[in-house]
């Protein structure tokens, strides 16, 4: 009986084991594990926001001008998306983030909940950011018209995520790299991590390179 009580112990242990490594490995492929919507907005400096699924934010935080480390998290939580996308367009205005080539900037949206589609929460982002930038050009708060775009990226695209991981950027401007890369040929990926926004966007639309 202690025999058998022993073997079975080990079974037990065995099976916890390989469902705790398919967990992980299920995770890291992004099967299982996602929710809420990932939210970027990117100039030279990003933000991230991370919305629950009622649409307030979970978590919040400012990248520098490389992208690659945390400059700050910001206390947003739990408030309205369209009101912390007016915080993050009023930071960049006050912190002098909009510049004369900095003035485009991307956003991206990722949902993870069937019910919410990324579209939709792109727009609203776009929509707002439109609104507290144009008022802050008429009013002579900012010095330059801004232009925003939306793309997309695939979060389960392993290229793409070695992309941004390799060379700290976001996983859309990741996917911009990538489509500049093949297109034009005409820089690395180094160099490509560290063209501006701006200027990818301008190349990309000038030679009618889909974004999307």
């Amino acid at each position: 009986m202690k025999l058998e009580s022993k073997h079975y112990k080990i079974i037990g242990s065995a099976v916890a084991i390989v469902m705790l490594l398919l967990g992980m490995l299920l995770s890291e492929m992004n099967i299982i594990g996602k929710d809420g919507i990932d939210v970027v907005v990117e100039v030279h400096s990003r933000f991230e926001l991370t919305l629950k699924p009622d649409m307030t934010v979970k978590s919040s935080i400012l990248y520098n001008e490389e992208g690659g480390m945390v400059t700050k998290k910001l206390n947003l939580s739990s408030r309205e998306m369209k009101e912390a996308v007016g915080i993050l367009a009023n930071i960049m205005i006050e912190n002098n983030m909009i510049q004369e080539n900095n003035k485009t900037i991307m956003v991206s949206v990722i949902s993870h909940e069937k019910e919410i589609d990324s579209q939709d929460v792109s727009s609203e982002v776009v929509d707002t950011l439109k609104e507290v930038f144009e008022h802050s050009f008429s009013t002579g708060k900012l010095d330059y018209e801004v232009s925003i775009f939306s793309t997309t990226a695939d979060d389960t695209d392993k290229r793409l995520k070695q992309i941004s991981k390799e060379y700290k950027v976001s996983l859309p401007k990741a996917k911009l790299m990538q489509r500049y890369h093949r297109a034009l040929g005409s820089h690395t990926m180094g160099q490509l991590a560290k063209m501006p926004i701006e200027q990818m966007y301008l190349d990309l639309t000038k030679n009618e390179v889909d974004i999307k």
